[in-house]
């Protein structure tokens, strides 16, 4: 609570007072100031803060809204004595009719209420900074957790009534299908697999063997989204920052490493094509955290760290990759190394599903050395390290494979295969498979039937 000389700049009377002689007069309102206040705890002052937990437990009753109904709920908590009696409901039904803009009165007391809360939580981070016990890293994952908390939490952990349900349908058939709300990978032959896309809270992940190509196929999906508009955070556990570019210099100039690091000694850079590759990646709003030290738990806080800094918030995470992610597996027996993946998996999935910071997570995950001198080599469901929680968390799960990775002499070489193992937006299956065309010297990925031939591509493709 604020001291009473600034008390007036975390309080706006007449704003609680008028939501709550609205809700008085017309309990229809409440729908509306429902979807914007968390609770009774965002009034300032503590008598409205009970009229409102009234009015809010008899609707959740299914029980009328009025003075007489509220005085009854008030007498039984035992204070409507404090409140000022039955005269204080009736003053606030003689309070100027609010009804028509109601949103922006809870708004405003919303945005107070948060400001009380960021306010409590500056003090606790005061006293957390003075701490020589805590670690940095421990002092920063609780200032994330209570700045966090300052913006109180969301109606949508509440559960869901029929009401509710019926709203959200409506909603979801009135949306047009451009909305933000689902990303799209960038390869029609796949997104046509694939109609509702990515959905923001969905689990993605992306399993194949070491060398097939996880990093690139992830990395070439976020600079796709990232030309489609949407933000894109890309944590590499395996990776620096400065290799990342380099690859995407290679990707957008399609010229291959080899021969981008012989022009580099030879002083030969070919500045047109470099510079059109660092201008064109200064304006992806792709944000790369390269670190060999994360954890699951610190992927969520450094996204609404993110999301903090820049006004916005991530659509997609992509972590490359799990088996890093989750920590050390050094001399650890298989039921330990599940409990451990399976840890770092649902952490993941809650990020994906935060009430707050809703979004896609994309995950790399290793495929199983069982695949190597098996008949096929092809990737299964099962073959993915932690099946069980991976497999049950996953909202979609792409499997990638390389021919030539097991048969050099194979004519589909330069082909990803990508299989939708698992969708649960839509089918999936061993059958469920695109082709991509796949150019290990610049890690290119594109349309199959646009890449065919060398001459469609604009180095010397080695087939």
């Amino acid at each position: 609570m604020a001291s009473n000389d600034d008390r007036s700049l975390f309080l706006n009377l007449e704003a609680e007072r008028g939501i709550l002689g609205a809700l008085l007069r017309d309990e229809s309102v409440y729908a509306k100031v429902a979807t914007i206040l968390t609770g009774s705890a965002d009034f300032c002052e503590s008598k409205h803060a009970w009229i409102y937990k009234s009015i809010d437990e008899l609707y959740k009753r299914h029980e009328p809204i009025d003075v007489v109904t509220v005085t009854s709920r008030l007498q039984k908590l035992g204070k409507l004595d404090y409140i000022g009696g039955k005269q204080a409901l009736v003053e606030l039904l003689d309070s100027p009719s609010v009804s028509e803009n109601i949103e922006t009165y809870a708004d405003a007391v919303m945005t107070l209420a948060q400001r009380r809360r960021l306010r409590k939580a500056a003090q606790q981070i005061d006293v957390l900074a003075r701490d020589k016990t805590k670690s940095n890293q421990d002092i920063f994952g609780e200032t994330t957790k209570l700045i966090t908390s300052a913006r109180g939490k969301t109606r949508s952990t509440d559960i869901a009534t029929p009401h509710d349900a019926a709203c959200l349908m409506l909603d979801i058939y009135s949306r047009k299908e451009d909305d933000q709300d689902r990303i799209r990978t960038g390869f029609p032959s796949l997104d046509r697999l694939m109609p509702k896309g990515m959905r923001l809270g969905n689990l993605v992940y992306v399993g194949a063997r070491t060398q097939v190509g996880k990093t690139t196929f992830q990395w070439q999906i976020a600079v796709n989204a990232a030309l489609l508009g949407h933000t894109v955070l890309f944590f590499s556990l395996e990776m620096s920052q400065e290799e990342l570019e380099e690859r995407e210099v290679a990707r957008f100039t399609r010229i291959s490493d080899n021969d981008l690091e012989a022009a580099k000694v030879s002083g030969n850079v070919p500045w047109d094509k470099v510079n059109a590759a660092i201008e064109h990646r200064s304006k992806l709003p792709l944000y790369v955290f390269a670190s060999g030290l994360l954890t699951a738990d610190l992927v969520g806080q450094y996204a609404q760290i993110f999301a903090m800094q820049h006004g916005k918030k991530a659509d997609l995470v992509v972590v490359d990759y799990l088996g890093l992610l989750a920590g050390p597996s050094a001399g650890e027996n298989k039921e330990a190394q599940w409990v451990r993946v399976s840890n770092a998996s649902h952490r993941l999935k809650q990020i994906a599903m935060s009430p707050d910071l809703p979004c896609v997570v994309m995950v790399g995950c290793q495929i199983g050395r069982q695949i190597v001198g098996r008949e096929s080599p092809i990737p299964k469901l099962s073959d993915l390290r932690g099946s069980g929680s991976t497999e049950e968390d996953a909202n979609i799960v792409l499997l990638l494979y390389r021919d030539e990775i097991y048969f050099p002499n194979t004519e589909k070489k330069n082909i990803l295969r990508v299989n939708v193992a698992k969708n649960r937006g839509g089918q999936d299956g061993d059958g469920v498979v695109c082709e991509l065309f796949w150019n290990g010297p610049t890690h290119f990925v594109g349309e199959l039937e646009r890449f065919r031939y060398a001459e469609d591509f604009d180095i010397e493709v080695p087939f």
